[in-house]
């Protein structure tokens, strides 16, 4: 993903989301039932990056936000990473 993305925290974001819309969509929900998100930083002060794509994202609906810094990722190309939670109902309730 860097290498694609570069080390810059703002598209690896925006691909993080991405990969989360994407799994929600598979399991019939939507960035819509996002209740929470977790942002992981490796340097805090590229939060005001990060929230600004999230933002985008989540301009209907603003879930809570934790935001974090983690002294690395595995891959030392990361810079963040998401978390979420979603709280879908059941329609046949």
């Amino acid at each position: 993903m860097a290498k694609r993305l570069g080390l810059d925290p703002a598209p690896q974001a925006r691909c993080c989301i991405e990969i989360i819309k994407e799994a929600l969509e598979h399991a019939g929900s939507g960035l819509h039932d996002v209740v929470r998100t977790r942002i992981l930083l490796t340097n805090i002060d590229d939060w005001k990056a990060v929230i600004d794509v999230r933002a985008e994202y989540f301009r209907e609906i603003k879930p809570v936000d934790t935001i974090m810094q983690v002294t690395r990722f595995v891959n030392p190309e990361w810079l963040v990473e998401f978390e979420v939670d979603a709280v879908v109902a059941n329609p046949t309730e």
